[in-house]
């Protein structure tokens, strides 16, 4: 099951936790929303409590645009978002002047220079924004994914065909939460890196996307042997294996 936000409330965050702080890196989910007037943010990696320090995906009316802001911003746009329907959206921060965002097969370059600093934390759903947050995203998302590089264009395409964050890339994946259901009210974890993402607004379900393809379970990252003395689940998944998987569209251990 997807989750679904009502554009005023709702955010899962954690504000002293964020799987990259300095680009590249690449960020991508589904979204379906139910309406796309004003700005409203899907993901926002950036720095808690400050007016400044972010990197977003968001929408703006039909747009979907990758932004880099510092005390001022740079970002790329690419249409058009459809309410209702799912999409798949995927911004590249490949350098400080280099942001690109795809949406189902269309993308869009800019290669204005912003460098935001001290990024610390990240939010699905909503922009944290000084002491609160804002631009709240309206609509169900799914399938959420971090690298810390810039995937290549091959690879955002298999993520817009169906492939799930885990099978693109795997060893440079560094944050996954595929926003499956879980209490209201309650957690929704990121099962590659650990972070736990606090629930503001009690978020509900909806159905997942139709199209998404997970791996065979039980999917496991195998790391190399370690050296004696060594970290037994090697520098692959940053010492987390995944040893569970997703089977018919629920978590297994």
């Amino acid at each position: 099951m997807a989750r679904a936000f009502d554009g005023g409330s709702q955010v899962f965050s954690n504000s002293a936790a964020t799987p990259v702080t300095i680009v590249p890196f690449t960020m991508c989910c589904w979204f379906l929303p139910t309406d796309v007037s004003g700005a409203q943010v899907m993901l926002n990696i950036g720095r808690w409590g400050v007016q400044a320090d972010v990197f977003l995906m968001y929408m703006s009316g039909s747009d979907l645009r990758a932004q880099t802001w510092r005390v001022a911003g740079n970002e790329a746009s690419v249409g058009t978002v459809t309410a209702g329907i799912w999409q798949h959206g995927t911004v590249v921060f490949a350098a400080v002047d280099d942001r690109t965002v795809y949406l189902d097969g269309a993308s869009n370059n800019d290669t204005g220079s912003t460098e935001p600093t001290a990024i610390d934390s990240i939010n699905i759903g909503g922009q944290r924004w000084g002491g609160s947050h804002i631009n709240w995203y309206e609509g169900s998302m799914a399938e959420v994914g971090v690298w810390d590089v810039a995937l290549s264009v091959s690879e955002i395409a298999a993520l817009e065909a169906g492939a799930t964050p885990p099978l693109v890339r795997p060893g440079s994946l560094v944050f996954y939460d595929p926003l499956v259901r879980g209490p209201v009210g309650g957690t929704s974890q990121d099962i590659v890196g650990g972070i736990t993402m606090s629930d503001t607004g009690s978020i509900t379900v909806d159905n997942h996307p139709p199209v998404t393809h997970y791996p065979t379970s039980p999917a496991i990252i195998t790391a190399p042997p370690a050296a004696p003395g060594g970290d037994p689940e090697g520098p692959l998944t940053r010492g987390k294996l995944i040893r569970g998987g997703i089977l018919a569209g629920r978590l297994v251990a």
